[in-house]
């Protein structure tokens, strides 16, 4: 095996070097202020020393505490991004070598996509400190992939545990490598002779997938057993996991399709100028929208041609072809039926893979030697419009993490006034008095989004930073670094319904009034 990689990628090393820079340039570009800056807000405020290590566990990351013992559990931007871009290029360059993509253009597309997208740009803005964690679970996925396509037992084995790895990091990937077999699956239609092959393919990847997912599940369950970790039952939790009892399959179904339907239907876009009290913003959506419609059929029109000019493909392939694009949307999207339709933006990094599938077929189509125009013009539309779409996420990655930089600035202001008014309090002891929060900024007219930026809307991004109780606290310990002791009035022992009438009739900071001792405690009402 080892003697197989060495001489692997001493082939191949051209191939690697330009994956690579295409991938740093890429991830640069769009991802590179983000590097340079803290923006910590939300969860990543709460662990910019990350320690949630139970918490992870009990959402079925069972192997996210190593990973952090290796890495470290500060929440360092700049050595998280130059990791995220060490995996993100070794993904890279293992997809263009399972789906066969070697012409220079097309790699450095491939790159593109992988790299500049609204998963990775929505992880970086607010989760930042499991933006490599993520790029890790996609790597292994990737590899285990990779491994799999190997054909021998010793690849497989060691490719059902790269799946068993990016399982247990971060489950949403799963998806990427489910959809890159389907993607081979799809390609070995056009290339095997017998549909037997085919079939065996198929149960391969089935039943490697399966121990994986069992293996998976017994480390968890070791893991919770050993360190007496609960499963948690939150939104993002998997104490219901498998359990469709009161869930209707066909609902789900169409739910996953549906899904699939909007991210395409309605992209992010950045902020473009106004002319005449119109965003032209609008106008970049029905590119985008036009774009994604192309590309679809070009794949669907691309797979009949491929079909037709491939003496060696029968009609039961072509049937085979037709079905697997009809499920490519369920593979892409295959956490919405595992969550019961649970899933956002961190969860969809897999519906880039309808991109990617456009170059798998633009790759192939290139390969019949024909004089037609369907080639020709789509040698050049198919490419381009991939571009335009990368150009789009990169600037729209770059106003969002602009927008977060704001706002942390802002919050950081605002959180020294209001210390330096509990200061002023009498009798106030540093680290001794307690402080008290009431409400939430994000229900605060106090920090508004700056002009042209409240359209940048993305998940994790709020009009602050502190946008949910608990990251006022976090901002002053983790970022301001002031003692002082905080609590949960609610959960004072002599909390009384007299006590909450007095915080009822208090005004919202920074009207007069908005800052007062109520016995012992000094409460800061932020919002109703």
């Amino acid at each position: 095996m080892f003697n197989y990689l060495k001489d692997k990628f001493h082939n191949d090393k051209n191939r690697i070097v330009l994956v690579l820079i295409a991938t740093t340039l890429s991830y640069l570009f769009a991802h590179g202020f983000r590097m340079a800056n803290t923006m910590f807000s939300g969860d990543s405020l709460l662990m910019i020393y990350q320690n949630d290590y139970a918490w992870q566990i009990s959402l079925g990351r069972c192997f996210q505490p190593i990973w952090l013992f290796i890495r470290g559990s500060i929440a360092a931007p700049w050595m998280i991004t130059i990791l995220s871009i060490v995996w993100l290029g070794l993904s890279v360059y293992l997809t263009s070598d399972l789906l066969d993509i070697k012409k220079p253009l097309l790699l450095s597309i491939l790159s593109g996509i992988m790299t500049i997208n609204t998963a990775i740009i929505c992880t970086n803005a607010t989760f930042v400190p499991w933006s490599d964690l993520f790029a890790l679970a996609l790597f292994l996925a990737v590899l285990g992939v990779w491994l799999i396509a190997r054909k021998n037992i010793y690849s497989t084995a060691t490719g059902i545990l790269c799946l068993t790895l990016s399982l247990g990091t971060y489950q949403a990937y799963i998806s990427v490598a489910l959809t890159l077999v389907v993607i081979l699956i799809f390609k070995a239609l056009y290339i095997e002779n017998k549909l037997i092959v085919i079939l065996k393919k198929i149960l391969s990847y089935a039943v490697s997938f399966l121990i994986a997912g069992v293996i998976y599940f017994i480390c968890w369950k070791i893991f919770q057993k050993v360190f007496h970790i609960w499963t948690s039952n939150s939104y993002n939790g998997m104490a219901d996991i498998g359990d469709y009892s009161s869930t209707s399959i066909a609902s789900l179904l169409l739910l996953t399709y549906k899904q699939v339907i909007y991210f395409f239907w309605n992209p992010d876009v950045f902020v473009s100028l106004y002319f005449k009290g119109q965003s032209l913003s609008t106008l970049w959506i029905y590119i985008i929208r036009f774009i994604n419609i192309l590309v679809i059929a070009f794949i669907i029109t691309a797979t009949a041609v491929l079909h037709k000019r491939n003496n060696k493909s029968s009609w039961i392939n072509l049937v085979l072809g037709i079905i697997i694009l009809a499920i490519f949307p369920v593979s892409i999207n295959i956490i919405c039926l595992i969550s019961k339709g649970m899933v956002h933006s961190l969860m969809n990094y897999s519906y880039n893979m309808v991109y990617i599938l456009g170059l798998v077929v633009l790759s192939e189509l290139s390969i019949i030697h024909s004089d037609k125009k369907l080639q020709k013009i789509t040698a050049v539309i198919i490419p381009v419009s991939l571009i335009l779409v990368c150009w789009v996420n990169a600037v729209f990655a770059n106003q969002i993490y602009l927008k977060k930089q704001l706002q942390e600035d802002a919050a950081k202001a605002e959180m020294s006034r209001i210390v330096m008014d509990i200061e002023k309090m009498d009798d106030y002891q540093s680290g001794q008095t307690k402080v008290s929060f009431i409400g939430s900024f994000a229900d605060s007219t106090e920090l508004i989004s700056p002009e042209g930026f409240d359209s940048l809307v993305a998940y994790g991004v709020s009009d602050s930073s502190m946008f949910y109780h608990g990251t006022e606290e976090a901002m002053i310990i983790n970022e301001l670094n002031v003692n002082m002791n905080i609590i949960n009035i609610r959960d004072d022992e002599n909390y009384t319904k007299d006590i909450e009438s007095k915080i009822d009739d208090m005004s919202c900071y920074p009207a007069t009034g908005s800052i007062k001792y109520i016995g012992d405690i000094i409460v800061v009402k932020i919002s109703d």
